[in-house]
């Protein structure tokens, strides 16, 4: 029983912590809603600014192995070729 005892002591112990830092009820200070705010305004910022720039910019495949690799065409003739 006496070990019963200090388990839960010890559970009670190490759940206040975490307890006391939920905040139920408690409404957001002013400084809190205004740095909510700033940070939602700079997070619309940023998507828009990503849509404006996605819209204009148009995605070229670039090979670098282009001037490299033979011509596929090639490549055929010479396996049939064999």
């Amino acid at each position: 029983m006496r070990t019963f005892a200090a388990a839960a002591a010890t559970i009670a112990l190490l759940a206040a912590p975490a307890y006391a830092q939920q905040q139920k009820g408690k409404p957001p200070s002013p400084e809190q809603l205004e740095a909510k705010q700033k940070n939602e305004r700079i997070d619309k910022e940023y998507r828009d600014a990503l849509e404006r720039t996605k819209g204009s910019t148009q995605e070229v495949k670039s090979d670098p192995w282009a001037t490299i690799r033979p011509d596929p065409a090639a490549t055929q003739k010479a396996k049939t070729a064999r």
